[in-house]
């Protein structure tokens, strides 16, 4: 039996803060969700509702659609999670870590353009109010036939790293997403602690590229995009890479992408549907 620390009362504030940014809807769905039999049923419905969803543009009205309120919805913008995809489908990898998971949105659409027997990780820190929902839910994320890994932890901990190795049984990383801890120290980190986990083919994708309204204007809104857009500033100088934004002046988020491995160029080369910046190598 697995037990589940149910969340915490979600409070007047939080409750009203919730309806204003995403509506009655959401709300309805974070209070039901504290019911066990409910989740049981949300579960078997979402299941239900995901297990043919295996065409990307399937995967994104449905991650958008709100239709399990925002509890899958990717905390993303369309056409660059999109872009991004299509990456990962051209790579077809096998092998997956995403750092920072959140519910699951992102995740489950890197699930349906990976290989049908992808390994796909998720690493996150612990949390009480959305471990039900990981419980739950985790295992569904994943098509049939591809193996599902949540790993609750810090990214920047040795035994995470261990953790990450131990359950991909020593394979190499096809692709890394990093979306966990936005400080400049902190996506540093995650980069250099997983880097090493890359295959000669691998890739590396950030999120939140693009600087946000507080970094820009001194206006703080409800995004948070901390200082990845330094970092990624830094690191894009040393490999090639490609960078989706929507639309520059917009308030954060953006995608980065870094082909590291020393093969990974030439998978991009044989498309021409994407335009990325080669590394300008001397002879």
């Amino acid at each position: 039996m697995v037990e589940i620390n149910e969340p915490p009362s979600l409070g007047l504030f939080h409750s009203a803060r919730m309806i204003r940014e995403h509506g009655y809807k959401t709300l309805v769905w974070k209070i039901l969700w504290k019911l066990p039999a409910l989740r049981r049923l949300v579960s078997w419905r979402f299941a239900v509702a995901t297990r043919n969803i295996v065409d990307l543009e399937d995967a994104l009205e449905f991650a958008f659609s709100g239709r399990f309120g925002t509890l899958i919805t990717p905390i993303q913008i369309c056409s660059e999670i999109r872009a991004l995809c299509e990456i990962v489908r051209q790579y077809r990898a096998r092998t997956m870590l995403e750092i920072g998971t959140e519910r699951g949105g992102t995740f489950f659409l890197f699930s349906r353009v990976a290989a049908p027997d992808a390994s796909l990780v998720s690493v996150d820190l612990p949390r009480t109010d959305l471990k039900p929902w990981r419980r739950s839910l985790f295992a569904y994320l994943g098509k049939k036939g591809q193996n599902v890994f949540a790993i609750e932890g810090d990214s920047h901990a040795t035994s995470t790293l261990e953790r990450v190795h131990r359950v991909l049984g020593g394979r190499k990383l096809d692709f890394l997403f990093i979306d966990g801890d936005h400080s400049y120290e902190g996506v540093k980190q995650d980069f250099e602690n997983y880097i090493g986990s890359l295959n000669d083919e691998g890739i590396v994708a950030f999120h939140d590229i693009n600087p946000d309204y507080r970094t820009r204007f001194g206006k703080p809104t409800g995004v948070c995009a901390g200082e990845v857009y330094r970092f990624w500033a830094e690191v894009k100088m040393k490999y090639s890479y490609a960078e989706f934004i929507d639309n520059p002046g917009q308030d954060g988020f953006g995608i980065g992408v870094l082909f590291v491995g020393s093969n990974a160029e030439k998978i991009l080369m044989d498309s021409h549907q994407l335009k990325f910046h080669a590394l300008n190598r001397q002879p």
